[in-house]
């Protein structure tokens, strides 16, 4: 049991990590006076800070202050982390959440329940049921969270009630759910999301004052893209293409809100997913002026730019004169007909036989690319990795004349389940894409250097986590992998003090002096 007294705060050390481990049912073991805080620091994201089996990791509802930065906790198989308190204030930032295997073992992640002052910035979520648990009625505060990452959850976030706003957050390889909304009582939005193989990159339900409004996603490669119910949703520019079966797909009550004027069109980019949108007793589609790309799939009559059913209102056809849907594209073609979509009513208790809807548009457009939906290097850059026609070609052992873009993505993948978390096989590959010299590289490749360092980085900790590298203390020899660890460091505090980028270059020089000394895992958050 750990008992925090009045006034106190408890704080990590530099060496060392918390662990939690108690066998009760609630595992209720900390406890704290008034005016109490934790504080959880270290110096860099890969440092295990805490490691939690026990069934929660509960934060006494004493306690004023809760923030974690610069490192990692670790859950065990249904794990969470718990904040009773409905007046705690909550920091997070440079947090990596993750299981304490390296793989998906279903922890909870982080139960937050609509606390007023709530703080999460560029934290990463990884392998549990949940990533975030927003369950926002309690308190009654929205939610925001900036520029994190929600990977391989069943669901990256989980929000009930209030509304949710998120500033460049990325939703990759979820289960079920990149974000799962429901509920939703107040406006959300979601600002430069990226969204690509989950199963349903997001799902939103709420009342018709809980819009949602999403500008300038990149969403591809899910089985659907947006799914929404109940309530209005906007989208403004960006990218929603891709997805197996559907791009947008609209339930009972919803409005897909895709409609331009003189001064400002959406201009999304909604290409080749099996059926762009998709209609479930929605109330209404609007896309005039819109200048969207709707083309789906080629494929023949049953992928169709819109399909489904509209509810009737007052009238069985609430369309009498048809549905005005001009300035768009429908096709390769350019043209518009009744095969680019298939709408009726739904049956209803004054429309029992479904009525065919017909859409207008008398001046078809080639469409427009907007935001992210414009190629790099001019949209933003976390897609450069993806997408990076500026990146130079590059010649390692293992790279010969390959875009450093295509080449970095590979050496990452080294350490995904696919290639059986070969870790060390990352570290060598991102190792020599790192010390190949790119002459002025341009702001895309800066982009895609800086992540290949990052994910070097974490790669390197779990192979010495999961022992594909062996600690050797006071060495005089280094391993080869090592050795090249030390040289990407050398070369980046270089980089560092040519920018004056001082905050860098601290950083760089100190994990730079703990991996020559031998001292692996104090220095990468291990035990």
């Amino acid at each position: 049991m750990a008992q925090l007294k009045s006034r106190c705060s408890s704080s990590d050390g530099y060496d060392g990590f918390i662990l939690l481990n108690s066998s009760d049912f609630p595992s209720a073991n900390v406890t704290a006076e008034t005016n109490c805080q934790i504080v959880l620091e270290n110096n860099n994201m890969w440092k295990k800070l805490i490691e939690i089996t026990q069934e929660s990791f509960y934060i006494p509802k004493t306690i004023t202050n809760f923030n974690i930065g610069l490192g990692t906790v670790e859950f065990g198989v249904g794990s969470r982390i718990n904040v009773d308190g409905l007046n705690t204030s909550i920091s997070f930032s440079d947090v990596t959440f993750t299981s304490n295997s390296g793989t998906f073992n279903a922890h909870r992640g982080v139960h937050l329940f609509g606390q007023p002052n709530v703080h999460i910035n560029h934290c990463f979520f990884d392998f549990g049921r949940l990533g975030i648990f927003a369950y926002l009625t309690y308190g009654g505060s929205p939610i925001e969270i900036q520029n994190s990452v929600f990977r391989n959850n069943n669901y990256g976030i989980y929000s009930y009630d209030k509304g949710v706003k998120l500033m460049n957050c990325s939703f990759e390889r979820n289960a079920k759910y990149g974000w799962f909304a429901d509920m939703m009582s107040f406006p959300s939005y979601s600002t430069l999301g990226y969204a690509i193989n989950n199963d349903v990159a997001y799902h939103y339900k709420g009342n018709a004052s809980a819009t949602l409004s999403i500008n300038d996603p990149w969403i591809s490669n899910n089985r659907i893209g947006v799914s929404v119910v109940g309530t209005n949703c906007s989208i403004d520019c960006g990218r929603v293409s891709d997805n197996l079966e559907y791009g947008f797909y609209m339930g009972y009550n919803s409005v897909l809100d895709m409609q331009g004027s003189a001064s400002s069109v959406p201009q999304v980019t909604a290409t080749d997913n099996g059926i762009t949108i998709g209609l479930n007793i929605a109330k209404r589609v609007d896309l005039i002026g819109g200048f969207n790309n709707l083309r789906p799939i080629s494929g023949g009559n049953s992928f169709t730019a819109v399909n489904g059913t509209i509810s009737p209102t007052l009238s069985c056809n609430p369309f009498p004169a048809g549905l005005d849907v001009k300035n768009n594209n429908w096709n390769s073609t350019g043209s518009f007909s009744s095969n680019d979509y298939n709408v009726t009513t739904s049956i209803s208790a004054n429309c029992v036989t479904p009525v065919n809807i017909t859409l207008i548009d008398n001046s078809p457009q080639p469409g427009t690319f907007c935001g992210q939906a414009i190629p790099c290097p001019n949209c933003r850059g976390e897609n450069a990795l993806n997408y990076c026609p500026s990146c130079d070609d590059i010649i390692t052992s293992n790279y010969y004349l390959e875009e450093l873009n295509e080449a970095s993505r590979d050496a990452i993948d080294k350490s995904s389940s696919g290639h059986g978390y070969n870790y060390v096989e990352a570290v060598r590959r991102l190792s020599e894409i790192l010390m190949y010299n790119i002459s002025s590289p341009d702001a895309s490749e800066m982009y895609v250097i800086n992540v290949s360092l990052e994910k070097l980085l974490e790669a390197f900790a779990n192979a010495f986590m999961f022992d594909q590298l062996l600690e050797v203390d006071n060495s005089s020899t280094l391993s080869t992998e090592v050795n090249n660890v030390v040289v990407v460091l050398e070369k980046y505090i270089q980089l560092a003090i040519n920018a004056n980028d001082i905050k860098h270059c601290i950083a760089s020089c100190r994990l730079h002096q703990h991996v020559c000394s031998g001292n692996i895992y104090k220095c990468y958050g291990m035990p």
